[in-house]
């Protein structure tokens, strides 16, 4: 996470020391935070929240977090021991999408989860209705969705993410995560078998 989006982050410093010089939070109060800024999810045990040194700036943690699975992959690989990286998106938004592409460029694996919402269903739609336009970028075919599926994918879009502007990103982004097809493996909701 991003410490300088956390909601009342000052909460989460303590300066009594526990046992072995470790410090204690004693408590973190989840309650609605103010616009641009976000609680920790209290579904989780434990958080890795990244500092440089901003307020309020948006995916400082992501490539941080891209650097750091690149450095443990490596370390790894240099051992001769394979450790193979799948990205998992469930729902999700913009970000989502600019992790997957990211993590299929390094040539990893995408499990997407379909009906989970948002952003993965929009991902799974042009996945699956995309077609092949003939030309070769990279050694993948570009894709395109054709008439009636382009129309449905932008309302896909529009109906989660209107406000934010980003449909022409968006779907830029799913055509060329489709562009994959060997790296990026759909998981539906209705149906747990791979599609």
């Amino acid at each position: 996470g991003n410490w300088g989006k956390t909601w009342k982050n000052q909460m989460l410093l303590h300066s009594n020391r526990g046992q072995g010089g470790q410090r204690d939070v004693t408590m973190y109060s989840i309650e609605p935070p103010e616009k641009g800024f976000a609680t920790l999810d209290p579904n989780h045990t434990h958080h890795f929240l990244v500092d440089d040194g901003t307020t309020g700036n948006d995916g400082i943690e992501y490539e941080f977090r891209a650097a750091l699975e690149t450095l443990i992959c490596e370390i790894f690989r240099r051992h001769n021991v394979p450790l193979p990286m799948v990205c998992i998106m469930v729902e999700g938004g913009m970000r989502s999408l600019e992790i997957a592409i990211s993590t299929l460029r390094k040539g990893n694996t995408l499990v997407v989860l379909k009906g989970s919402g948002r952003a993965s269903d929009i991902l799974c739609f042009g996945f699956e209705n995309s077609i092949e336009i003939g030309s070769v970028v990279e050694g993948r075919k570009e894709r395109t969705l054709p008439g009636e599926a382009d129309q449905e994918i932008k309302r896909l879009i529009d109906k989660d993410f209107k406000k934010y502007k980003i449909e022409k990103e968006m779907l830029e982004l799913v055509l060329e995560i489709s562009t994959y097809r060997d790296f990026v493996t759909i998981y539906s909701i209705a149906n747990p078998e791979p599609l």
